[in-house]
């Protein structure tokens, strides 16, 4: 598996379907390193002939940011502001489900001012206090609205130190915003997202720069089927992922983490039954998804192949972790069974049809 994908994989300087010319931050043979140095061999037969134990191994990428123009008729924005106190504020709209942005976003203007991150904070973004940055989708968050954020941390520096040299203050950052603020009250830079050179893209021919940048990642899982009940368990999953920069890496890993067991519960588990359109399993007590206890044991890796237009060389995580680990999952049951799946999700009877299908043939 690991060869065929190196025979195959997309490299730096390679063209995509839509014609696009992969020139920055592409992982691909980084992320399979990463993995086939992580693997080891392939676990023994189980001593019970009742189980078998496959290994399954895939490599995918992912766009970050809105397909083609979408970030450019987005036009996101984001403001950094000095506060009366003498602190500084992130306004935007983009929301913290539980994906650390509002940490991610300090951690960001920080930076941009030359302050330490206690002294920034991320305000909740009510509509009538936060410019428009776009909605917290596509895994763009990060990649394009901290970068964004990084813009007018750094404008609104200049504007302090510009103010302070004018004004004969000394100091550092914090001490001239503290002397600005109180002579000028708030101050504040909000800046607008500007494609990246060399991003074009035909909307009437769908061709192009599709995305600015893609996350590239590789996943391996190996598990173990019991031949009476088909159930399957996860044993190992290994996932290493190109991130860009990982600007608060125990964010980021657990980032890759959560949506890995979420894309084991696609594999596995989650099986959403309509009944006339509707859904029937509409709560969790008749849909199943994966909890702590499902969870097999993981080996995560960051691959940092810096974006050179993502704040601090950073861009989007927050889907592809849920691109691979199924088609992982799939490839193990094909070698553990002799038999190929392509549909989700691989339940025990979805997998004792197919294997009873094949016997018969």
């Amino acid at each position: 598996a690991f060869e065929f994908r190196k025979n195959n994989m997309l490299r730096s300087g390679d063209r995509t379907a839509t014609d696009q010319i992969l020139t920055h931050s592409v992982g691909s043979e980084q992320v399979v390193a990463r993995v086939e140095e992580a693997a080891g061999p392939k676990p023994s037969a189980p001593e019970s002939e009742q189980l078998r134990a496959g290994r399954g191994f895939c490599l995918y990428f992912h766009g970050a940011g809105f397909t083609g123009s979408g970030e450019a008729r987005l036009a996101g924005r984001a403001t950094v502001a000095l506060v009366p106190g003498g602190r500084f504020e992130v306004r935007a709209s983009s929301t913290d489900i539980g994906q650390g942005a509002a940490t991610m976003f300090a951690q960001i203007a920080s930076a941009g001012l030359g302050v330490g991150v206690g002294m920034v904070d991320t305000i909740e973004p009510a509509t009538d206090h936060v410019p428009d940055s776009g909605p917290t989708v596509a895994s763009r968050t990060c990649m394009v609205v901290g970068a964004v954020v990084d813009r007018a941390a750094q404008a609104l520096r200049a504007e302090i130190e510009q103010w302070a040299a004018a004004n004969d203050v000394a100091g550092d950052i914090a001490t001239m915003a503290a002397k600005m603020v109180e002579s000028t009250g708030e101050v504040s830079e909000t800046q607008q997202y500007e494609p990246p050179p060399g991003i074009v893209w035909d909307d009437d021919t769908y061709t192009g720069s599709a995305y600015p940048v893609y996350g590239w990642a590789a996943c391996l899982v190996d598990v173990t089927v019991d031949l009476d009940t088909y159930e399957v368990r996860v044993d190992r999953c290994i996932h290493a992922v190109d991130v860009g920069k990982a600007i608060n890496p125990i964010i980021v890993k657990g980032q890759i983490e959560g949506g890995t067991l979420q894309a084991l519960g696609w594999a596995l588990w989650e099986n959403v039954i309509y009944d006339d359109g509707r859904v029937a399993n509409n709560r969790m007590t008749n849909c199943i998804v994966p909890t702590f206890a499902d969870a097999p044991e993981m080996t995560t890796f960051l691959v940092e192949e810096p974006y050179p237009f993502g704040p601090h060389g950073a861009k989007g995580v927050g889907e592809i972790p849920m691109d691979g680990p199924a088609a992982a999952v799939a490839a193990a049951l094909a070698d553990a069974l002799g038999v190929d799946f392509d549909s989700l999700p691989l339940l025990p009877e979805a997998i004792e049809a197919a294997v009873s299908a094949k016997e018969q043939s």
